[in-house]
């Protein structure tokens, strides 16, 4: 009962996304300059160029036979892709940067100047690919009041588990920005066959793992893509922002924006000046947006005074409405199953 009370809830939600009827209402508003703003080169709209690896898969030969690594480069390519946080360019010289990664990671630095069109590379490692089989025996069940005789047939079930880590590192550095680890498991049912290999599943359960880090990774990403406030409307007591994302940076209405000012410290001792982003409160993108920005309204609406021209943008990713039941029908798909095989035991 919770989880239709959720589903109705998600429903509902998606429903409730902010919208402007009429623009032309809102009137320009005045609105006070962040104190320390961008630079103009970080003003200027620029894309960030990622070229993405084949993952390593070492020693494992169920990942080998899968061709594992290829498909989880593929897999972030898609999530890089649908998010719009980076263009993805050829892998060309890509021999050479896997080298002088691999050099940089031994030697804990490094500088790569061949592959000068990008401004990231993504790899990993595969760290576990493994395929278990478990036979359920047949069982015959009888209806103790009519009598009926109910026959269950004999099956195969297989898991596939899969798991390693990602990293993002700058370039032409070679600076590791985050490293974080990925894990994906599947099964499925047989009833006639028994498989000693089955790289359908694992090439399943390798999917299934960077689904479940595709928004973390996006999050990752879009801090390297910064937006800024850049305007103010109000009609009466409403309040709207204009910030510089837009269709061009896959903006959607409904999309959760985190609004951030910059503070700067300097440390007494070392005179070092050290930047601090301070989150100030979430916005969330109206049914107005642009090639190149968006109207917003801000979630807590107490701080509308407190946004200035110049406060930095970041998009939030989150899952949305139609990922959330579809690990709402997956729950109750995998309790069914679950419910099923223990019945069998």
């Amino acid at each position: 009962m919770n989880k239709i009370f959720t589903l109705l809830a998600l429903i509902c939600l998606a429903a409730c996304n902010p919208k402007i009827k009429n623009l032309a209402l809102y009137q320009d508003s005045p609105i006070k300059t962040a104190e320390f703003l961008p630079a103009q080169d970080k003003l200027a709209s620029k894309d960030i160029n990622i070229v993405i690896l084949p993952f390593e898969e070492g020693d494992i030969k169920a990942a080998k036979q899968a061709q594992l690594g290829n498909i989880i480069a593929t897999a972030t390519e898609n999530i890089i892709s649908d998010s719009k946080v980076a263009t993805i360019i050829d892998r060309d010289s890509i021999d050479k940067l896997k080298d002088e990664v691999a050099i940089s990671e031994i030697r804990q630095t490094g500088v790569f100047k061949g592959l000068t069109a990008a401004d990231y590379a993504i790899s990993g490692a595969l760290s576990e690919a493994s395929l278990q089989h478990r036979y359920i025996a047949k069982k015959i069940n009888v209806n103790s009041r009519t009598g009926q005789i109910t026959t269950i047939p004999p099956k195969h079930k297989y898991s596939a588990k899969v798991a390693g880590n990602i990293k993002i590192y700058s370039l032409p550095n070679l600076e590791a920005i985050t490293d974080s680890s990925f894990f994906g498991f599947t099964n499925r049912v047989n009833t006639e066959v028994i498989n000693k290999e089955d790289h359908g599943l694992l090439r399943k359960a390798a999917q299934d793992a960077l689904n479940a880090q595709k928004i973390t990774l996006s999050n990752v990403l879009s801090k390297l893509r910064t937006g800024y406030v850049i305007g103010k409307k109000t009609k009466g007591k409403k309040q709207i922002f204009r910030v510089s994302f837009g269709y061009d940076d896959g903006l959607k209405h409904g999309d959760l924006l985190v609004i951030f000012r910059v503070t700067k410290h300097t440390n007494p001792i070392s005179n070092e000046v050290r930047q601090e982003n301070i989150k100030l409160t979430n916005a969330v993108v109206t049914n107005q947006i642009y090639s190149d920005s968006a109207w917003v309204i801000l979630s807590d609406k107490k701080m509308n005074s407190q946004i200035e021209i110049g406060n930095i943008v970041l998009k939030k990713y989150r899952k949305t409405i139609g990922a959330k039941i579809q690990s709402f029908t997956n729950s109750i798909s995998d309790g069914a199953s679950a419910l099923s095989d223990r019945s069998s035991l």
